[in-house]
């Protein structure tokens, strides 16, 4: 179901130095893409982090990829993390990534939001055009623009107060879709069908 388990209470303060990303790492997830978008990122901006949660058929190969580019201390896979770990990730992170050439829902999407964190990611991901709004409470690149999604990271990365900004519409967006909203929805639903 697309519902969030609970809205937390405590929103991330968007200071850190950290971005984030959670999903398999299979390739219709992009991980790779990601690691190559980071790379050219962060040879301007050498002092943020990437964190990247999940496991997957292509782990081996997005490993290889940060040992290649020499990304070992700037970039952690955490591989499987428990929903109470990722969502302290998701607390201290100041960006979430989508790097997906195909996506459904994208309920990590609403998690992220839920914590104030502004998202990005490509049209590719469809579900994700249904949540993120341009310049609202995120960004959505269009043609895989790798310049693009890396133009929009160092505006964000380099502007906290345009971070907070988008964070707060996030975390507002993402209450549409707390249980009891989404319940309440359902009902109207059912009752015009009766």
């Amino acid at each position: 179901t697309n519902i969030l388990d609970e809205i937390p209470k405590t929103t991330s303060k968007l200071t850190e130095k950290r971005m984030i990303s959670v999903g398999r790492l299979s390739k219709e997830k992009g991980y790779v893409d990601l690691i190559e978008i980071f790379k050219n990122f962060h040879e301007k901006n050498p002092d943020w982090h990437l964190d990247i949660v999940g496991d997957g058929p292509e782990r081996n190969k997005v490993v290889d990829r940060i040992y290649q580019y020499q990304l070992t201390d700037a970039i952690t896979v955490h591989g499987y993390l428990k929903k109470k770990e990722i969502n302290a990730l998701l607390k201290k992170s100041s960006l979430y990534l989508m790097t997906s050439y195909t996506e459904s829902f994208g309920i990590v999407l609403i998690e992220a939001m839920s914590y104030g964190v502004p998202c990005l990611a490509f049209t590719s991901a469809e579900g994700a055009n249904d949540l993120i709004q341009n310049d609202k409470n995120g960004y959505l690149i269009e043609n895989r623009d790798f310049d693009s999604m890396i133009n929009k990271m160092e505006e964000l990365a380099n502007n906290k107060k345009q971070r907070v900004s988008l964070g707060q519409n996030a975390k507002e967006f993402s209450l549409n879709y707390s249980s009891d909203i989404v319940k309440k929805e359902w009902l109207k639903l059912l009752k015009r069908r009766v």
